[in-house]
Formats: C-alpha cells, structure tokens, sequence
C-alpha cells in the first residue's frame, strides 16, 4: 500500500493490515513489506485512475460510484472524530449510530458534488 494512506489505515483499518488473502487461493497471506512511498499515482505526481464501482441501487450516482474511496476515508474520519467528541465507543455502539453516520455520509457527498463541479478529479 502507499504510504499517503498509512495514518488513516493503521488509525481506522488496523485489523487489515497483519495479513491479505490470495487471490488465486483464497488463503490468508502474513504481510511483511507494508507500506511503500511513492506506490500511488497521485504520489508520483500522474492524475489519479478512475475506478468506478459498478452502478447499484443506492449507488446510482457517478459522485457515489466514481468517489467511493474519497467518501469512505472522509465519512469515517468525521464519524470517529464525532464518535470521540461525543464520548461513544464505536466498538460496542457502532450500530446504535447509523444514522449520525448516514447523515455525515450525506455531508461528505454534498461536498464531494461541489468541489467536482470546481475542480474534478475524475471525467466521466
């Protein structure tokens, strides 16, 4: 993985990161290299791949499809810092919040609307 998403990943996807499953095999993979600078596009200075996800109900729009890997990183950092402020301990409360979590989703995707009109990051 980059090194660009390190904080976030060992901050919000630690439980991920010991191990990977094969592709091919299905069996659980030790990871021992980690993180590398320099792996991503964006690092190394090119215009970032579009990787839409296919067009589902519910993810119909292409902000959805196009931005979900923005939408993700964006929402989840708002609903821990949300959850810490609040005092709640998203390991046993996580699904009594949902809706807290639709509704900062919901932000996260109005922001993501305008700041594609001003600059896009990815063409359609």
């Amino acid at each position: 993985m980059c090194g660009c998403d390190r904080e976030f990943s060992e901050t919000y996807l630690a439980h991920q990161l010991a191990s990977g499953t094969d592709i091919h095999s299905g069996l659980d993979v030790m990871v021992t290299i980690g993180f590398q600078d320099g792996i991503c596009r964006e690092c190394r200075g090119l215009s970032p791949e579009a990787c839409p996800k296919g067009e589902l109900y519910g993810r119909s729009s292409k902000i959805k499809r196009y931005y979900w890997r923005e939408i993700f990183f964006e929402t989840t950092k708002r609903y821990a810092k949300w959850a810490a402020e609040t005092g709640i301990d998203l390991s046993k409360e996580c699904l009594e919040h949902l809706e807290k979590h639709a509704e900062i989703e919901r932000e996260v995707i109005d922001e993501l609307k305008v700041s594609h009109k001003i600059a896009p990051k990815y063409n359609y």
